[in-house]
């Protein structure tokens, strides 16, 4: 078995376990854009974090475009 190939299911799970962890991040900092005022920069900071959650979620489900091996 290949590291962060298409039946590395370890790698899969990670990537799984991080798209949660940046999505539940990224949720955070909307919810801190819209409820307190000095947090205005984190929609800047929420874009990325979905965009990665995104990409890891994404390669966790299909083994396919790995954030760590591929271009996308």
């Amino acid at each position: 078995m290949e590291l962060w190939g298409k039946d590395d299911t370890f790698s899969r799970w990670v990537n799984a376990i991080v798209a949660i962890l940046l999505m539940l991040l990224a949720l955070f900092e909307i919810y801190a854009l819209f409820h307190f005022t000095y947090a205005t920069w984190r929609l800047a900071s929420s874009l990325p974090c979905t965009y990665l959650a995104y990409r890891c979620l994404f390669y966790a489900i299909t083994g396919r475009n790995n954030i760590n091996r591929d271009d996308f």
